[in-house]
């Protein structure tokens, strides 16, 4: 009969529990989207406590962010009324996920896209000699990269499930300064760490 570690059970613990944490996180929209009828300020309803509100234009120049923490159900206003016409996009964004909606401001009006775009964050845990990265990718190839100090690519690779679930194992690496890049679409995220 095969007997387990503490360790082994322990790991296996964090990440079962990451993932029930990100699952249950999912269960409400980071934000709703109201506009009165006549009106051109945007109100977003925000779900999770701790978020960055970022608006920009359609070329990304950012005219509006916003960081807003421990209000959780909070309703913020934001007046389309001052811009151009044009596209422009409220990006929300809190610890595991960001999604994206589309205004549209016209001379009469502001239309909101009722589609909206969710991304999944990867989670990053260091522990001993190990860290270990964890995120929802949803069939979307997503590339994974560890950096010495130099910029010197020491590891990369490309993952295409529907969970990126990965463990490095740090032992290898001489002492000093390393970046772990996670690239998907056109989102970067970066986590450095010591060895």
């Amino acid at each position: 009969m095969k007997t387990f570690s503490l360790k082994t059970v322990l790991l296996t613990l964090v990440t079962f529990c990451t993932l029930a944490i990100a699952n249950a996180a999912d269960t409400k929209p980071l934000a709703e989207f109201k506009i009165e009828s006549g009106s051109k300020v945007v109100q977003v309803l925000l779900s999770s406590k701790d978020v960055d509100v970022t608006i920009t234009d359609m070329v990304g120049h950012i005219l509006v962010k916003d960081h807003i923490t421990n209000r959780k159900n909070t309703i913020r206003p934001y007046n389309f009324g001052e811009l151009k016409k044009g596209i422009y996009f409220i990006e929300i964004s809190d610890r595991l996920r960001t999604t994206t909606q589309k205004i549209t401001v016209s001379e009469k009006d502001v239309l909101i896209d009722t589609t909206s775009n969710l991304r999944y964050k990867p989670f990053f845990k260091e522990t001993n000699n190990y860290v270990d990265v964890n995120m929802l990718i949803e069939n979307r190839p997503t590339q994974v990269q560890i950096l010495d100090k130099n910029s010197n690519i020491l590891y990369d690779h490309t993952f295409n499930d529907v969970l990126l679930q990965k463990r490095f194992n740090l032992t290898e690496l001489e002492e000093g300064s390393y970046t772990m890049r996670v690239v998907q679409d056109d989102h970067i995220y970066f986590h450095t760490f010591n060895q």
